[in-house]
């Protein structure tokens, strides 16, 4: 999420005649504008979500659900890559409908995933200890210290990858991120 995050606004500003790396080619005011959508939305979400988890799907398989949705997100983001768009020309629905429906798509996805997955997340470390178990501060006090080195390595990563190779090496660096999260979460899990 901190690493696609990154490339969002500069991936939508770069022009579309980027040579190797074209981006979108839309006005810094337009990019802001999703960004600032985008955001509320992965902001909102969470509310639904948490109130689906605790109703009908449970936080395991809401965090499950919700990674695999936002994994299904970052890899549509990718893909906008394999659409056609007119060089000099922003991207928009009549210059570049196919590259604008897969990118919105992606970003719908996120949000959606994220909605699941957020929620779900500090509730089950929670979960992990009893309410007056001293080691429960110490647990969110980890929790919160990955977040941190997440949103401080996947910008660098995605960022990188995004602005030398392509932009969709940086999109889809976030996906396996999720994916390696994911698979951590799954196998260990029943140990810890």
């Amino acid at each position: 999420y901190y690493g696609m995050r990154a490339l969002l606004v500069l991936y939508l500003i770069s022009a579309t005649d980027g040579g190797s790396n074209p981006g979108f080619g839309w006005a810094e005011g337009d990019a802001y504008r999703l960004y600032g959508l985008y955001t509320w939305a992965v902001y909102l979400t969470p509310i639904i979500g948490g109130m689906l988890a605790d109703r009908f799907l449970g936080t395991h398989r809401s965090l499950i659900v919700g990674g695999l949705i936002i994994t299904a997100g970052h890899l549509t983001l990718a893909a906008t890559e394999l659409f056609a768009i007119t060089p000099g020309v922003p991207v928009s629905l009549q210059s570049g409908p196919g590259a604008l429906i897969c990118f919105m798509t992606g970003l719908l996805l996120i949000v959606v995933g994220t909605g699941f997955f957020k929620p779900c997340v500090a509730v089950m470390v929670g979960q992990l200890y009893e309410k007056d178990d001293p080691r429960r501060d110490g647990g969110f006090t980890i929790f919160y210290m990955g977040i941190n080195v997440g949103g401080l390595l996947a910008p660098l990563v995605a960022g990188t990858l995004g602005e030398t190779v392509g932009w969709h090496w940086g999109f889809g660096s976030a996906a396996v991120g999720m994916i390696a999260g994911l698979l951590t979460y799954r196998f260990l899990r029943p140990r810890y």
